[in-house]
């Protein structure tokens, strides 16, 4: 069971973040039953000391066709509580975003009150317009670690720069820094470009290049993005040559029909916290839920997100409409007792609806090897 830590003991321990106090909990024990709050969340692991990372764990996703809705969207959320915002560089809507925050900065939010986290887009990558260079003199690992970095002049500003993205986006949304940044995908390719295979240095330098970013206090710290178990060890593996900290966060698929057993348990004991990108699953799948309603009067969502939340998974919902987003505000008051997990957990068919084809992965392979097979026996078609 997690212990909930008390607004006295933040105080003593000096943890308070603005106005606000982010009660923290542990993120790699299972059954979290204490978070009550939208601004309830988890200690981050493998951040830079003394920063106390502690990331709100129910956060709202900014992924949508419409910007204007978004906006709409993202100032409802706002108003109802929310203090997690999930944005991404490919979603285009960072100045939408920016100009809610700035109106609600105006009106009294502090930024230290809100966990902001964006997402680098494959596009930028290096070394793909050469900002930098990774030159590796030698193929022995032990002296692959002491290659220099040969610092270029700009080809064309910004184009496939993560510090110039980052830069970006802070400016965009009317900030000084984010609180997390991640790579989106672990592939460097372009619309316009033939895709590429995976190549971990590539990977790990763009990894590096991003905590460079936390020396300057531009990011506080750094995480993936669909990322498989496999590239994760490839990854720890140049983290230790490099003496960088591992991911402190995963963002990946994780819902009811795709409970990824083997990701959840890895990500424990590597410390590493899991953010569900899509915590609902499909809603038309929501009849095994419906149940729930007469004994616990909750909607499907409502308990769909309790569940993740007390298996110790951030949830990242997404929604435009102020009713879905009043909804998943309210799945804190839910409470499921162990029957009720169980009978959920029964549910997983290992279906992963997100493949990941559009975003342009090595186009020889099969869209099984993007995930390195460690779900393929019997994926959704």
């Amino acid at each position: 069971m997690a212990l909930r830590t008390s607004t006295k003991n933040l105080i003593n321990n000096q943890r308070k973040i603005g106005s606000h106090y982010f009660s923290s909990f542990t993120a790699i024990s299972s059954h979290t039953k204490s978070v009550q709050k939208l601004t309830d969340g988890y200690k981050l692991s493998h951040t830079r000391p003394g920063s106390n990372c502690i990331i709100p764990a129910v956060g709202f996703g900014t992924r949508g066709e419409d910007n204007s809705k978004i906006g709409k969207a993202t100032d409802g959320a706002l108003k109802v509580g929310y203090r997690h915002l999930d944005c991404a560089r490919s979603n285009e809507n960072e100045k939408e975003i920016g100009q809610v925050l700035r109106d609600h900065f105006g009106k009294g939010l502090k930024r230290e009150d809100i966990w902001i986290t964006s997402k680098l887009k494959n596009s930028e990558h290096p070394p793909s317009v050469g900002l930098y260079l990774y030159v590796n003199d030698c193929e022995d690992k032990s002296k692959r670690a002491k290659g220099t970095l040969e610092k270029k002049k700009k080809k064309k500003k910004g184009d496939g720069a993560p510090a110039f993205a980052v830069e970006e986006t802070i400016k965009n949304l009317g900030v000084n820094y984010l609180d997390s940044i991640l790579i989106e995908w672990p592939f460097r390719n372009h619309p316009k470009s033939v895709p590429t295979a995976f190549d971990i240095e590539s990977y790990g330098f763009t990894y590096k290049l991003l905590h460079e970013l936390v020396a300057q206090k531009l990011v506080r710290c750094v995480g993936v993005a669909n990322c498989s178990m496999t590239k994760l060890s490839l990854l720890f593996e140049f983290c230790e040559d490099w003496k960088l900290p591992k991911p402190c966060i995963n963002q990946v698929e994780l819902h009811p029909y795709f409970q990824q057993p083997k990701m959840r348990a890895f990500a424990q004991f590597h410390q590493i916290t899991l953010c569900a990108t899509t915590p609902l699953g499909i809603p038309q799948r929501f009849v095994p839920f419906f149940f729930f309603f007469f004994i616990l009067l909750a909607s499907p969502a409502q308990v769909v997100l309790r569940w993740h939340l007390d298996r110790g998974v951030v949830c990242i919902p997404n929604a435009t409409e102020e009713s879905m987003i009043q909804q998943t505000a309210q799945a804190l008051k839910v409470n499921l007792i162990e029957p009720h997990i169980q009978q959920i957990n029964q549910l997983d068919k290992n279906h992963r609806l997100l493949r990941g084809e559009v975003y342009r992965w090595y186009q020889n392979q099969s869209w099984q090897e993007l995930w390195d097979f460690e779900d393929a026996q019997n994926v959704q078609k």
